[in-house]
C-alpha cells in the first residue's frame, strides 16, 4: 500500500504533458495492484481502503493533481472536491472490479488507460 502511495507522487513530471502523467500515474495504481493481488487485495478492498486516513490521503493526493492541472490551464474550473471523490470512486472501483473478476492484466490496463482519458477530456480546459 506505501508503494502505491508513493507511487502517485513520485512519477509526476510537472514539466511533461499534463493528461498522460495523471493516466500513468493512476494506470499504475492498477499494474501495482495484479503485481501484489493477492495481499493486496483482501488488505485494501476489505479494509485499509474503507478508513478515514487512507480514504483522506488519496483524496488530498487527488486534489492536488486536480488543483496543479487548474492552476496551469489544464483543466477547467471543476469543483474539485467532487472530482477528487468521483476520481477516488472511478480509481478503486475499477482496481477492485477487474481484480476480483480476473480480468487479465494487459485488457484492464488498456481499457482503464482509455476510460480515464475520456473521464479527463471531460474536464480540459
Amino acid at each position: 500500500v506505501l508503494k502505491i502511495r508513493d507511487s502517485i507522487t513520485a512519477k509526476f513530471d510537472p514539466e511533461g504533458d499534463f493528461f498522460e502523467e495523471v493516466v500513468g500515474i493512476v494506470a499504475n495504481t492498477l499494474l501495482m495492484s495484479y503485481d501484489i493481488k493477492m495481499n493486496f487485495s483482501h488488505y485494501v478492498f476489505e479494509s485499509d481502503s474503507l478508513s478515514h486516513r487512507n480514504y483522506d490521503w488519496w483524496k488530498t493526493e487527488i486534489k492536488k493533481l486536480i488543483e496543479f492541472g487548474k492552476v496551469h490551464g489544464h483543466l477547467r474550473n471543476v469543483d474539485t472536491d467532487v472530482m477528487s471523490y468521483a476520481i477516488w470512486c472511478f480509481i478503486r472501483g475499477y482496481n477492485a472490479d477487474a481484480l476480483a473478476r480476473g480480468i487479465p492484466r494487459d485488457r484492464a490496463v488498456g481499457d482503464f488507460k482509455y476510460s480515464f482519458r475520456v473521464l479527463l477530456d471531460g474536464m480540459k480546459a
